[in-house]
């Protein structure tokens, strides 16, 4: 048995300070994209993505600097201010079954995000980037490289997302997906939006998680091993 961790808005409350530094960026060179549009449109995609959206809304090439400055910025923001969701730590803590994290973010921003939190420790290497598929969410790529880094069937992976591309993603891969819309970014309607997309069940917060975990993955072929901190 296998988790897959989505990192923004699952493990850490990072959307509305991505999104805070992304609209910042963008104002230093004439753009005028509000961080509410951001995390409306841009959830759960890779940078790469979120700037071709970004392009077609703004008829615009956008320089290579800006997607230099969103990550500085980003990083700046991160480093003071991100915190781990609420009741995560314990919950991986405890966490019996092998995981990952698999990111639409760079590898350095998911290594730097983990850190910062204190979260590094419960993955060590084990996390995985849609830099390094061919195409990001809302294909399966990202998951079915991950599932396959980690000697895994995908059949026997569980994947906990907080976006509409994540969930859709990991359906596509033939994973369960659950839900989560604990994260400061969430609007009202997200929870039936990530039920419609294929979530098999939504949670709230991370005391939660343990029960519909274990409803899920008791349907699943594999047995949960002892916990060694993966």
């Amino acid at each position: 048995m296998l988790i897959i961790f989505d990192l923004d808005g699952v493990l850490i409350d990072s959307e509305p300070l991505a999104a805070e530094a992304m609209s910042a960026v963008l104002s230093s060179f004439g753009h005028d994209v509000s961080p509410r549009d951001i995390m409306h449109t841009c959830t759960g995609l890779s940078l790469k993505d979120i700037l071709a959206k970004l392009e077609k809304r703004l008829a615009k090439v956008l320089p290579a600097e800006v997607a230099e400055g969103i990550w500085s910025a980003t990083r700046e923001l991160f480093g003071n201010r991100l915190a781990p969701m609420p009741g995560v730590i314990p919950f991986l803590r405890e966490l019996p079954w092998s995981h990952c994290v698999a990111s639409s973010s760079l590898p350095e921003r998911i290594r730097f995000s983990l850190e910062v939190t204190g979260m590094l420790p419960h993955f060590e290497e084990r996390y995985f980037s849609s830099s390094q598929v061919a195409r990001g969410k809302p294909a399966p790529d990202l998951f079915l490289h991950a599932a396959r880094a980690m000697h895994v069937e995908p059949r026997e992976c569980v994947v906990i997302e907080d976006s509409i591309a994540g969930v859709t993603a990991a359906v596509a891969a033939g994973m369960h997906a659950i839900g989560f819309v604990g994260g400061g970014h969430v609007a009202p309607g997200h929870v039936e939006r990530l039920k419609t997309a294929g979530a098999t069940a939504v949670v709230e917060h991370w005391s939660k998680m343990p029960t519909v975990l274990g409803a899920v993955t008791g349907t699943l072929p594999g047995d949960p091993v002892e916990s060694d901190g993966r």
